[in-house]
This record gives structure tokens, sequence and C-alpha cells, in this order.
């Protein structure tokens, strides 16, 4: 049986940024993850591979209010989790045409495979 809390929850609203963007998503499934719903809304920077969090390519960063920032693999982060975050895919942090974030322009200078780089060593 759900308690009276748990429906006014289910009504409530999530609201979170992406790419510093502002998104208000009513209604959402508790089983969809973050990936599905970025991928399913035109957010193309995390990709899909395993959807088992092992192959990293839909790692995003997230920032909780009052924490940290710490890198998350989408793919098996809820949807629903996110409320009141922040988070940064890959096509947020820099462009050609806004201009590149430090660690994009160090990858470059360096020439690395971004594979193999582990970000704290820039």
């Amino acid at each position: 049986m759900m308690s009276k809390k748990a429906v006014v929850d289910e009504e409530r609203a999530l609201s979170f940024f992406v790419d510093g963007k502002s998104f208000s998503v009513s209604n959402a499934d508790p089983n969809q993850s973050l990936n599905e719903w970025m991928r399913s809304n035109c957010i193309t920077g995390p990709k899909v591979m395993c959807e088992q969090g092992g192959c990293g390519c839909c790692t995003v960063a997230l920032v909780k209010p009052g924490e940290k920032m710490k890198a998350i693999v989408s793919c098996l982060t809820p949807l629903c989790s996110v409320d009141g975050c922040h988070i940064i895919t890959s096509k947020g942090i820099g462009s050609s045409r806004e201009g590149f974030h430090e660690i994009q322009k160090r990858i470059t200078e360096l020439d690395l495979n971004v594979d193999t780089v582990h970000l704290d060593s820039l």
C-alpha cells in the first residue's frame, strides 16, 4: 500500500539543469534512467553502449546542492535522483564555437587518448 507522502512525491515535478539549461519533468517514470531521458530529449553528449555502467561512454558530471562535482554513469542513474542537481555533459564543458574547457585543451596539447586519461592527472 502506497503512503500519502509517496503519492505527493510522484505528482511533484523534478527540476534540474543540464549544461546550464533548466528542465522540469512532471510524472517522471521511476524506472527511466537519466541517460534514457537525455537521449529522448535530444541531449546526445552521453552515449549508449553497454547500459551496465562498465564502458563509461554515458559518464556525466553531477553536482548536487552543497556537494562537490562527481562523475556518474547516467545509464545507471535514475532520473528521479537528479532533482535539484546540475548535470554537465561532454557537450556542456566547451566547444570550438564557445571555447574549449581547460581539460579539453590539455588533452589536445598532450595528444592523449581520452579513453585512457585519468582526469586528476591533468
